[in-house]
């Protein structure tokens, strides 16, 4: 990774209560949605300083926000950096006693921090959060994947994604951050080391943020995922295999044993045919029958088995992207 070059790094700003964070690369259109509506719940709530961290942007992104911003927004740069580097370093430069974690495509409600002091008040957690809310009219992909993986229901978790996530400042600082190494998966990360150390995670639905940059094609579902699967290896320990990492092994060896089967001329080509497709099918409907009896919801089974197929594919990518330098460059 590039050394990390820091610029206009602003003196802390005292009397804050929570500490938003949002780090950013060159995402103008997003960033004209979604700067207005925490702006907007900033003011709403007393105490509130927001701390955009551009990693060098070259769209406009910072001459925007520098237009908009006022006395409670502070923009910070951190060029050549991890997303765990960015959120860091923006917790480092507030005062809050709570740390707001947001992605900037995602947009909050006016009452936003105020429900999720709440919630935290009310449950005694250390941390708050929830899985992103779909924009009005959304693609069938956003669509298919928020009912495989919204539980939909107020619950102690292990995980809460870090575009949507609110957390103490003692908390998050007892288990130093987010790891600045991994290049994804570092919220997953932190999310384990905080439960590790007995800190609780509540996801609630009513800390509620609308993700607008949720994949519209197949191909961006794929290369969503091969850009999250960068991170495949870096959360994995010999005491904690993830689930996901699991069936992708299982997947692989479904594969090698279909492949193996077309290839076997004492069986008929319909035969063959219909083994390699079922083993295929095998891992992506296991996973869509497994996140069915999660969520108690259920998708359309053609669509959600087509998007965990690709995604078993885009992380066999992704793996195979970790053994060469064009890792590095890889950008979804």
């Amino acid at each position: 990774m590039s050394a990390v070059r820091m610029v206009e790094a602003r003196p802390q700003v005292s009397g804050s209560r929570i500490t938003v964070v949002i780090p950013f690369l060159d995402c103008l259109d997003h960033l004209r949605r979604t700067a207005p509506t925490v702006l907007d719940a900033a003011r709403h709530t007393p105490g509130v300083e927001v701390i955009y961290v551009d990693n060098g942007s070259s769209d406009g992104s910072a001459e925007y926000l520098s237009s908009v911003a006022d006395d409670q927004v502070h923009l910070l740069r951190l060029e050549h950096a991890t997303i765990s580097q960015m959120r860091n370093w923006g917790a480092k430069h507030g005062t809050g006693e709570y740390l707001s974690f947001l992605d900037a495509d995602c947009g909050i409600e006016r009452t936003y921090f105020d429900d999720a002091i709440a919630v935290m008040n009310a449950t005694h957690a250390d941390a708050t959060g929830c899985e992103y809310a779909l924009p009005d009219k959304p693609h069938w992909i956003e669509k298919t994947l928020l009912d495989l993986h919204f539980v939909g229901r107020d619950r102690d978790v292990i995980y809460i994604n870090g575009g949507n996530l609110f957390i103490t400042r003692a908390a998050f600082e007892s288990v130093d951050g987010f790891r600045e190494e991994l290049r994804t998966g570092e919220d997953s990360d932190l999310g384990h080391r905080l439960t590790r150390a007995g800190r609780r995670l509540h996801e609630s639905t009513r800390v509620r943020a609308v993700h607008y940059g949720n994949p519209k094609s197949l191909r961006q579902h794929y290369r969503r995922i091969v850009w999250h699967g960068l991170g495949t290896f870096g959360t994995l320990t010999r005491h904690r295999l993830d689930r996901p990492t699991i069936m992708l092994a299982v997947h692989v060896l479904a594969t090698v044993t279909g492949i193996a089967a077309l290839f076997a001329d004492s069986f008929p080509l319909t035969a063959r045919v219909a083994v390699f497709t079922a083993l295929q099918l095998l891992v992506p409907v296991v996973t869509v029958t497994y996140r069915v009896l999660q969520t108690r919801r259920i998708p359309r089974l053609d669509q959600a088995t087509l998007l965990y197929w690709v995604y078993y594919w885009a992380r066999i990518s992704s793996v195979a992207l970790l053994a060469t330098p064009a890792s590095t460059r890889y950008r979804r």
